[in-house]
């Protein structure tokens, strides 16, 4: 897994003067959105829109939260109008960029990033010209990738260009493909540009960019398919060739299955997803609202121990259940020893440190004492898009089941032999935000 260093600091931004929301209403409206409430905050923003149509900051968050929910004609419509004057400009310009960038346009999504100064993102961009990125090509509507290893993280092969099958990782806290750089070298694959990524232990790397004309997942041929190179690590005793993350699972209704051990990759047509639904709703599936920040974050409403309910960051590529801030370690009361470390003295760039969570949740799933590990968490996340991410839920905690991602409902599924909900009290929205 890794933390991209192209995150827009929107927090800094959108919240930095109160004076502009000075109304009790918008100030509550923003302490929803700061606490990842998105509907409840929209509402709030609705209503002050209604007052003011012209206040930028308003229609900067209300396109954010559209974004967030992947209603990208309705999140359009406010961030240009905050892109054409005043404070929100390059805010606005960036997730303009973003909505173009989920819509496959990739011109126009790096016109809106050059015209905000974000040209690291633009360039790889740039490189396709007018190729469509992304076409699926194939007979069936859906395909299965079997899993070469399901632990300590799931691995499938992938052949490339119709070269030689590489190992791949599944990793939704990763965005486009990535491919090891002698991967790469062996498949004469040509990578231009250059940016700096930080990697989750801290460290940063250079990915270099590019595009592979074939990339086969089964019985899928998906042509014209981003890829950033660099060196992977060896993994689980084996070379890794390449990861899958976010933004190719975007373009499916895609399931990780761990009990069975595959990939399910199902074409995103209506008809697809009227049936899965139905067996959803049948198997009494757990569902759960999710919302996608940026080009790959997946985050839902989860809860750790008896803190209060916070977004949790999908991120299925950590090896652990857990990992979170510091503020979440208080909350929880999560106990550990800050002296020790799960890594050598000479290896660790920081303190690794095990613990245990005795009740973690995920929408309505529960799995009880679920490893995580303190130290872990990306440094500068958890309030990086204006609103607070409170973890990391991860392998571990997701191992016993199906996990099923629909980014057209924006809906996230566990089904499993544990996916009975459990009987809570529902979360109260105004109760979750007093000072705890």
């Amino acid at each position: 897994m890794r933390v991209r260093r192209r995150v827009v600091f929107i927090g800094l931004l959108l919240f930095a003067g109160t004076s502009l929301l000075a109304a009790a209403g918008l100030e509550h409206a923003d302490a929803l959105f700061a606490n990842g409430y998105f509907p409840e905050a929209e509402a709030g923003y609705m209503k002050a829109l209604h007052k003011n149509p012209g206040d930028l900051k308003v229609n900067t968050l209300l396109g954010m939260i559209d974004l967030f929910s992947n209603r990208l004609d309705e999140s359009e419509k406010y961030l240009r109008r905050a892109a054409e004057a005043g404070p929100f400009q390059e805010v606005a310009k960036n997730l303009l960029g973003e909505i173009y960038y989920r819509r496959d346009q990739f011109p126009e999504a790096a016109r809106w990033l050059r015209a905000a100064g974000n040209g690291e993102r633009a360039e790889p961009l740039e490189l396709f010209g007018g190729a469509a990125p992304y076409t699926i090509v194939g007979p069936p509507d859906e395909t299965r990738l079997p899993f070469v290893v399901t632990d300590p993280l799931p691995i499938v092969r992938v052949r490339v260009n119709g070269g030689e099958a590489g190992s791949f990782l599944i990793d939704t806290g990763g965005a486009e493909v990535q491919l090891d750089a002698d991967f790469a070298k062996r498949m004469n694959l040509s990578a231009a540009g250059e940016s700096s990524t930080m990697l989750l232990d801290g460290s940063q790397t250079e990915m270099r960019h590019g595009r592979v004309a074939s990339l086969q997942l089964g019985d899928f041929d998906v042509q014209n398919v981003p890829v950033g190179v660099r060196p992977l690590p060896v993994f689980a005793g084996r070379k890794l060739d390449g990861v899958l993350g976010t933004v190719l699972l975007y373009h499916f209704l895609a399931t990780i299955d761990y009990p069975n051990g595959e990939v399910i990759l199902r074409r995103r047509s209506a008809e697809i997803l009227h049936a899965f639904e139905a067996r959803a709703q049948a198997e009494k599936q757990i569902a759960m609202p999710f919302w996608l920040v940026s080009d790959h974050m997946i985050v839902a409403r989860g809860r750790v121990n008896h803190a209060p309910p916070a977004l949790l960051f999908v991120a299925t590529g950590f090896m652990s259940g857990f990992t979170c801030p510091e503020s979440m370690i208080e909350q929880a009361s999560l106990s550990f020893d800050r002296q020790g470390s799960i890594l050598p003295a000479t290896a660790r760039r920081r303190n690794l440190a095990p613990f245990v969570v005795s009740d973690l949740y995920l929408g309505d799933a529960r799995e009880q004492n679920v490893a995580g590990i303190a130290g872990a968490f990306p440094a500068g996340l958890e309030h990086a898009y204006g609103f607070r991410i409170g973890g990391l839920i991860a392998h571990q905690f997701f191992r016993q089941y199906a996990v099923t991602f629909d980014f057209t409902g924006m809906r996230l599924y566990l089904s499993g032999p544990a996916s009975k909900p459990i009987n809570k009290t529902p979360i109260d929205v105004q109760t979750a935000l007093l000072p705890q």
